[in-house]
């Protein structure tokens, strides 16, 4: 009955009253075990106590590992860029955590 994952379980308002299960018919079967449900012998239907109730918990999706994304330098983001001015090289090099004058005499400037 449930899909791949999926758990469910006997609740009465919001307690749980019985084990997490495979498939909600081995929950019916326990809400009449534990007279909170009731089956005519010729029907599959299965009727729940009005403070009866099934929660179901499904399985959360394995996230996918992050790609591998090599390291890039200043040179591949100026080249990427198009630019190897100066004033972006700097900026650059301040958010990489190095001087100006080490970003410009890293391309022969300064």
């Amino acid at each position: 009955m449930g899909g791949s994952g999926e758990r469910y379980r006997l609740m009465v308002f919001d307690r749980p009253v019985g084990p997490w299960r495979a498939t909600r018919q081995d929950v019916y079967d326990d809400a009449i075990a534990r007279r909170l449900g009731s089956r005519q012998p010729w029907s599959t239907v299965t009727y729940l106590d009005i403070s009866a109730w099934i929660q179901t918990r499904r399985a959360r999706p394995t996230p996918a590992s992050p790609p591998e994304i090599a390291p890039i330098g200043l040179r591949e983001i100026a080249d990427l860029s198009g630019r190897s001015a100066g004033i972006e090289l700097t900026s650059i090099a301040a958010n990489d955590g190095r001087s100006a004058r080490s970003a410009g005499s890293w391309h022969g400037r300064g």
